[in-house]
């Protein structure tokens, strides 16, 4: 980097006046002009001290935000660089583009509220949505993002903008929640949900077509003139000798498996993807994967609807003092070619190794005794002991690359980063995670296990039809087994630690939800509850839970207040409903627990419509007929108050 360059800025006058097109924010070697302050891309070629993929700052990256929005984002970034850091000396390039990042992030929240740095303090919306971004994070984080508040806070000072950036209040709201937050690193990163779809759609094809001949492939390695070795220790028979179906000679081909050691790195290439697969569809560890048995999927009657439910049974060592306890974990029915896959996998190696193909002590062990995932050691590399197996078993540090023989790689595209930043704005995906759009996304067992937590109890969030079938019924069976304790009256001891994470993020949807569709809705609410919301939320003595987010977040969690979506609207009941009336409408309608907003207007009048159609089709002497009218008319009754609210201005 051109330190000398960072450094002359400060000769650069710099005034309280707001800077306009006349105002130089970089140069060329030459102290030419380069970069204006009005200028859409800010030129910092000539500042760059070590490899970037980007050396301009281009604030033209979203065409819907206002001026202002743009402004006040310039407006910080300049002060930082001229004002706001602390050192001068250690400025760069990258801790720009850092802050400019994070102060992006912040600017597109308030853009939905209709807010900017000028007004944030005025929108509670939107002070709260920021704020609330945050109430999960780590303290690392927490701890950056109030460099960045006050950064807009000093920039506002600065050039003297009255209520510019947050206020006192505000700002020691999130030093209280950063010395409160965990410590912890940061979370596993979430996979978009059209990586996770994909993969397991590419997944369930290769391992679909791998079944269709696995059974020749059996009988392949089970030929003598595969395994049989010639005096010198070499094989006798050639590869290219041995004879094989058109089917399963396609099929080696279009992996390029030219000779035996080939197909016996298909064999882990194999494995590596089917413990992937298993660990996405159970969110399984690594090691859990590693300690799975032969046998380990169990297929039992759920008493409650007498429909199968899948469990794999295996081994874990975390959060114990006593080494390796059995646990289960609820799992898919999509699993099923998989482990079939796996366990023809396992029936080779025995065969390899009880002929001798590949020498090891230990022959003739049954099947049952063995792990789903025993290690090919062809190279005789030092590879351990396993304490449940004879054998020790998979242990790849190349998950991504095995992932990728079997697979067409999946790229990490600009939609995904879309929808990692929805998930939480105020996390730097690409930085702190160093996701770059255009590469291929690299595979981790944690990533498979987060993400399950997430997508299966938090189900709201995807939006991918595809993603919402393929978690369908395990979404259903982790909600029955691993929810209200239920998996503590069977005698089954599950994941304790994956329930506690589902748990958590059921915990946080339920907060988010409440939050989103209550105290931070801008419609005026009504319905029974909605309405009783709507007075307290507005009154001068309003409840703190309405407030303080930490008292929110507590009564949510004691079960004090909630809120669920509804075809209609929302509902504040925290257990299950048990009221449904001949068209539903009545039930939701004058229930005691109803939440309505401007949405909901639109659905009850889309009803209403739908019913009158009805209408015609019975008799004015019939009980359907009559019940339609009972529902149109409470729809119109509670629509009715809803205008009287808007009238009075509750």
């Amino acid at each position: 980097m051109h330190k000398n360059n960072f450094m002359n800025l400060n000769t650069v006058k710099f005034e309280s006046k707001l800077p306009d097109d006349s105002i130089i924010v970089t140069y060329t070697e030459d102290n030419i002009p380069l970069s204006y302050f009005t200028d859409d891309i800010w030129d910092f070629r000539n500042y760059i001290s070590s490899y970037t993929q980007t050396t301009v700052i281009d604030f033209n990256f979203d065409k819907s935000l206002s001026k202002n929005s743009i402004y006040y984002l310039k407006l910080c970034l300049y002060y930082y660089i001229n004002i706001g850091a602390k050192n001068t000396a250690s400025l760069s390039f990258k801790t720009i583009l850092i802050k400019y990042r994070l102060l992006k992030k912040i600017v597109k929240i308030c853009e939905k509220f209709n807010a900017d740095f000028s007004n944030i303090e005025k929108n509670k919306f939107c002070l709260n949505a920021i704020i609330d971004s945050l109430s999960f994070d780590s303290k690392m984080n927490v701890g950056k993002y109030l460099n960045i508040f006050e950064l807009i806070t000093l920039t506002g000072s600065f050039y003297e903008l009255d209520d510019f950036g947050f206020s006192n209040e505000s700002l020691n709201r999130v030093r209280l929640l950063e010395k409160k937050s965990s410590k912890l690193p940061k979370q596993t990163i979430l996979i978009p949900s059209n990586i996770l779809s994909d993969f397991i759609r590419k997944s369930s094809e290769f391992f679909d077509n791998f079944n269709k001949i696995k059974d020749e492939l059996i009988d392949f390695v089970s030929n003598e003139r595969f395994y049989r070795r010639a005096p010198n220790g070499g094989v006798s028979v050639p590869y290219s000798s041995l004879k094989m179906s058109t089917k399963l000679s396609d099929y080696l081909s279009k992996y390029s498996i030219k000779i035996r050691p080939n197909i016996i790195s298909h064999f882990l290439y194999i494995q590596s993807l089917g413990s992937a697969f298993i660990s996405c569809f159970s969110g399984m560890r690594k090691g859990e994967l590693s300690n799975l048995p032969y046998n380990c999927l169990e297929i039992i009657e759920n008493s409650i609807d007498g429909k199968e439910v899948y469990i794999l049974n295996g081994y874990t060592n975390k959060l114990t003092r006593v080494g390796l306890v059995a646990c289960s974990w609820v799992t898919s029915k999509q699993i099923i070619p998989i482990i079939d896959a796996l366990k023809a996998i396992v029936q080779i190696h025995k065969i390899l190794i009880d002929v001798g193909y590949i020498e090891e002590n230990n022959k003739n062990i049954p099947l049952k005794e063995y792990p789903l995932f025993p290690i090919f050691n062809q190279q005789k590399h030092p590879v351990g002991k396993h304490p449940l197996y004879s054998f020790p078993t998979l242990a790849t540090a190349t998950l991504s690359k095995n992932i990728y023989q079997l697979i067409q790689p999946i790229v990490f595209e600009e939609n995904d980063l879309e929808e990692l930043n929805n998930f939480n704005l105020l996390i730097d995906w690409q930085d702190e995670y160093e996701l770059n759009v255009g590469q291929d996304w690299n595979f981790k067992y944690h990533q498979f296990r987060r993400s399950l937590a997430v997508y299966c109890s938090r189900s709201s969030i995807v939006k991918l039809p595809a993603l919402k079938k393929q978690l369908k019924h395990i979404s259903f069976d982790m909600t029955l087994y691993y929810s209200n304790n239920y998996h503590n009256a069977k005698n089954i001891n599950f994941d304790s630690e994956f329930i506690n994470s589902y748990q958590n993020e059921l915990e946080i949807l339920k907060f988010n939800s409440f939050c989103e569709n209550v105290i931070d809705n801008k419609s005026i609410l009504f319905g029974a509850k909605g309405t009783s919301h709507e007075i307290l939320r507005s009154s001068d003595d309003i409840p703190i839970f309405y407030t303080d987010r930490k008292i929110t977040q507590k009564y949510i969690k004691d079960g004090r207040i909630s809120y669920k979506k509804t075809h209609l609207g929302g509902c504040a009941k925290t257990d299950k409903c048990n009221k449904l009336s001949f068209a539903y409408a009545t039930a939701c309608v004058t229930c005691s627990e109803a939440i309505f907003d401007d949405n909901s207007v639109i659905a009850l009048e889309k009803a209403k419509a739908n019913y009158e159609k009805q209408l015609s089709k019975f008799d004015k002497d019939s009980i359907p007929y009559k019940q339609f009218l009972i529902e149109i008319e409470a729809i119109d009754n509670v629509l009715t108050k809803r205008s009287n609210l808007e009238k009075s201005n509750v």
